[in-house]
């Protein structure tokens, strides 16, 4: 199959085009130096009765290939109950073509089974370089693209995963040529279902990065998820997340958790601007922590709408806005009466004040505010009302509830 310099190849898997990033070498089909058509070589790959493993499905696969068969008659490792890919490609640039095959594909026999060959043409005959996967885990495995990003000289497949454990996950399997022998150059941390993989200039600085895009979360613990944007690009010996995004969100807890990225990242006016939205927006999904959904109560909006008034009030203080952060303070003793859900938070907002006014420091201000916790609301962060959403989102306990240590 001839190559340009960026080349359309059909992945019959998903009936859709793989780009394959080659320079113009000179390329030849597998079939001159490995087994050619013959009128009694077989035309399409089919499970025969001996095929009781998927051991013994793959050693049918090479016997086909190395009798002639053509690539395009494996056809059947990709349909019903099926996924995978299915590609011709010179991996190792030494002009011949290899087949790479992935699937992950269940019989009865067995089970469900899930692995990547990659059939490379010597001495007259296909030999197999095999990559096994957790079979009982992965349900559908494809190249999504061929290209060398780890800067080898050779490229390499970039297969996208989707597995099911405990949770649905997605991610990115790397397959490739090392210089002497094809190797697994291992996986991107996952993303939650549904997800899908890109690999294109993302952030236009002329380099391709891998770009993933999912949830969170996907279970119990995770917590309520949301969508996330992360993308690799290739450093010294690993690839690296150079950006990570996370996606709108109705739920008030990814809105504090927006605030507290932005305030770690010192963006003081957004910040503010995201802490006002979780504060008085009333069309936010409320989420109950795990502690109340294990004591049966619901006092999700107060508390995170309280939280955010607070922090308002500690931002407001040590950024000299007095008046705004008495105004904030006023909002509060109006919505939180003493003793109800939330009103921890107007005494927090008022020792902060106090303190602050007292020694001008905002670390020794949010030191009173976590002795009062400590002393008088253990369940107000930690395993309580605030920052117990699951692992998946912004978390906090009596230390850094209030922002200043």
């Amino acid at each position: 199959m001839h190559k340009h310099i960026i080349s359309l190849v059909l992945s019959i898997a998903v009936a859709s085009l793989v780009i394959v990033d080659q320079p113009n070498l000179p390329t030849v089909a597998a079939s001159p130096k490995c087994p050619s058509q013959q009128s009694n070589s077989p035309t399409e790959f089919s499970l025969g009765l001996g095929v009781t493993s998927p051991l013994t499905l793959r050693r049918a696969i090479l016997d086909y290939l190395n009798q002639g068969g053509p690539y395009t008659g494996l056809q059947w490792l990709i349909r019903k109950n099926t996924t995978g890919s299915i590609l011709p490609v010179d991996l190792n640039r030494d002009g011949v073509e290899e087949i790479v095959v992935s699937t992950s594909i269940f019989n009865e026999a067995w089970g469900l089974a899930s692995w990547i060959s990659i059939y490379e043409c010597a001495d007259g005959l296909y030999r197999a370089s095999e990559f096994d996967l957790e079979a009982s885990y992965i349900q559908s495995i494809r190249v999504v693209r061929v290209i060398d990003l780890m800067a080898l000289g050779y490229p390499q497949a970039y297969f996208h995963y989707r597995a099911t454990t405990s949770a649905c996950t997605e991610s990115v399997i790397i397959i490739g040529w090392n210089g002497n022998a094809f190797v697994d150059f291992g996986q991107l941390p996952y993303v939650y279902c549904p997800a899908s993989v890109k690999v294109f200039d993302y952030n236009q600085d002329g380099q391709r990065e891998i770009y993933m895009r999912g949830m969170t979360a996907g279970n119990l613990e995770s917590g309520v998820g949301r969508g996330v944007v992360r993308v690799y690009k290739w450093g010294t010996n690993a690839f690296q997340e150079v950006e990570t995004t996370y996606l709108p969100s109705p739920y008030r807890i990814h809105v504090l958790q927006d605030a507290q990225e932005a305030f770690n990242n010192g963006d003081i006016r957004k910040v503010l601007a995201l802490y006002e939205k979780a504060a008085t927006r009333s069309y936010l999904i409320n989420e109950r922590s795990v502690y109340e959904n294990e004591t049966g109560q619901d006092f999700a909006g107060q508390y995170q709408t309280a939280f955010a008034n607070f922090r308002l009030v500690t931002l407001w203080v040590s950024e000299n806005g007095l008046h705004t952060a008495q105004s904030i303070v006023t909002r509060m003793q109006a919505k939180y009466p003493t003793s109800t859900p939330g009103s921890e938070f107007v005494e927090l907002a008022l020792i902060f004040k106090a303190e602050f006014a007292r020694t001008h420091n905002r670390s020794s201000a949010c030191a009173a505010v976590t002795t009062r916790v400590n002393e008088s609301y253990p369940n107000l962060a930690g395993y309580g009302y605030i920052g117990n959403w699951g692992t998946a989102n912004v978390e906090y306990n009596s230390e850094n509830l209030c922002p200043f240590p």
